[in-house]
């Protein structure tokens, strides 16, 4: 391609920038969508699978669908399922297997302004699994909360402020009545469903539950009174503040192996131990056993189903955008007949006329390729961080 003809498609495009914007940008939005599932797609792959991979162990949950469990479990989506209790795998200790457990326990949340946001509570070790940097201290006792530093710096807080837990249930406050506490450790952003909760102990879950109480917190707990139809005013009243600690100590109506789980995660530390392990699980009444990493990868094919359904519809879409653009073309060259009888009496090559409308076509779908995936790229990344965290 000679200097002739870029120079040519450059002078026309320059005589004609609406044309030049109209054209790339109506490339641009017909590629768009195409290009959006891919790097979606791509996007939560990486996503789901990253955390099914750093988690590789088993876990343990009700007899309430596998796939739930997981969401809850590794993505802190959807329902609590059905509680267990750590008693449930006493026939493991018996089996003198070497393995580690972790226990999760979702299902409330914290209100920060006008948001609420999950609320987790895990053990200690929970942060030495998962790697979390943590500033501060973690979530030891009752009353103490740590989350990400994105999401402490996106909603104003710093270490040493308040946060309130939701109550359960508005009709029985006597119960489960909301935990006052302090923002006690951040640690940095993971890209993970870890930097959109809030993480306590289990505990506190607990007490907030009505499972227990905080010796020296009877007279906040008792001045809940009638049913008020201001929902602030009755959390406040019946508000267990534990800003400073359980300074007498906690104490829970039931043995602590009796008390609810959402899901306890089982790390097996030998082929053997995990074998066993899975076994043994499988004779526990109640209990389920679930590989994360499966999951993770059956929720992946239902969403490439869909996936590629939208991608056929989009490649058709764009089939027949790039045909609209070929009669584009051709009603140009019909209009830009005057040039070529111009070239023909210059006794210019038409070859030269020919190429510069190639040329021009071609600038017009990189350029809109390049805007689309400049798009489409922080869009996917984006969007696909938000629906899993």
């Amino acid at each position: 391609m000679s200097s002739a003809t870029l120079q040519l498609t450059l002078s026309h495009i320059r005589r004609h920038p609406v044309k030049a914007v109209v054209f790339t940008m109506a490339f641009s939005l017909v590629s768009l969508f195409p290009f959006l599932l891919l790097s979606l797609g791509q996007t939560l792959e990486e996503e789901i699978l990253e955390r099914g991979r750093l988690t590789p162990a088993l876990i343990c949950h009700s007899a309430s669908g596998s796939v739930e469990s997981v969401l809850n479990t590794l993505y802190f989506e959807g329902e609590s399922p059905l509680p267990i209790r750590r008693e449930q795998l006493f026939s493991l200790e018996e089996e003198g297997l070497a393995l580690d457990s972790l226990a999760i326990l979702t299902g409330m949340e914290v209100q920060v302004g006008d948001r609420t946001l999950p609320l987790v509570g895990v053990e200690p070790k929970y942060a030495v699994f998962r790697d979390l940097p943590v500033r501060g201290s973690w979530c030891h006792g009752v009353g103490e909360f740590v989350c990400s530093e994105a999401l402490a710096q996106e909603l104003g807080l710093k270490l040493g402020d308040t946060l309130i837990t939701r109550p359960l249930a508005l009709r029985d406050l006597r119960k489960s009545a909301p935990i006052k506490g302090r923002l006690v450790g951040t640690f940095s952003a993971t890209m993970s469903p870890d930097d959109r909760v809030f993480f306590t102990s289990l505990e506190t879950q607990w007490v907030a539950r009505g499972l227990g109480h905080g010796h020296g917190h009877d007279e906040a707990h008792q001045a809940i009174g009638e049913a008020e139809a201001n929902l602030h005013r009755l959390t406040e009243a019946g508000t267990r503040d534990f800003t400073k600690g359980a300074e007498h100590g906690v104490h829970f109506h039931e043995p602590l192996h009796s008390l609810p789980l959402s899901a306890i995660i089982l790390l097996p530390k030998t082929p053997r131990d995990d074998l066993i392990a899975r076994a043994a699980l499988e004779k526990i009444e109640g209990l389920q056993w679930v590989r994360p990493l499966d999951v993770s990868t059956r929720l992946l094919e239902h969403f490439f189903r869909i996936r590629n359904t939208l991608t056929l519809h989009a490649l058709f879409s764009t089939g027949a955008a790039l045909l609209l653009v070929f009669l584009i073309l051709r009603l140009t060259l019909d209009l830009r007949r005057s040039e070529l009888d111009l070239f023909d009496q210059l006794s210019y090559p038409r070859r030269t006329f020919y190429l510069s409308l190639v040329l021009e076509g071609l600038l017009y779908l990189t350029v809109a390729f390049a805007l689309a995936l400049a798009i489409a790229l922080p869009l996917a990344h984006r969007w696909g961080a938000s629906l899993l965290g």
